[in-house]
């Protein structure tokens, strides 16, 4: 009786420690797929505010050109 307690104590306690092992396994993982994707938002934020400066420029060099044409003036 008491060899098999023993070994139900070690069943338990290597189940234990390999459901550990198992969950840790996927925490790190998970923080690993959510660094990526943070990343990736990133990404988009700053390519979105980068295309958002692109357009400021060109309405800016558009209404330059506009008030040139109209005036014929170089200080535009």
């Amino acid at each position: 009786m008491k060899s098999s307690s023993i070994w139900l104590l070690n069943i338990a306690a290597a189940s234990a420690i390999a459901i550990l092992i198992l969950l840790t396994y996927l925490g790190l993982d998970q923080v690993k797929s959510t660094a990526w994707f943070s990343e990736r938002v990133e990404h988009t934020y700053k390519t979105i505010n980068e295309s958002e400066q692109l357009l400021a420029h060109m309405k800016e060099a558009e209404s330059s050109n506009r008030g040139y044409m109209i005036t014929a003036s170089e200080t535009f």
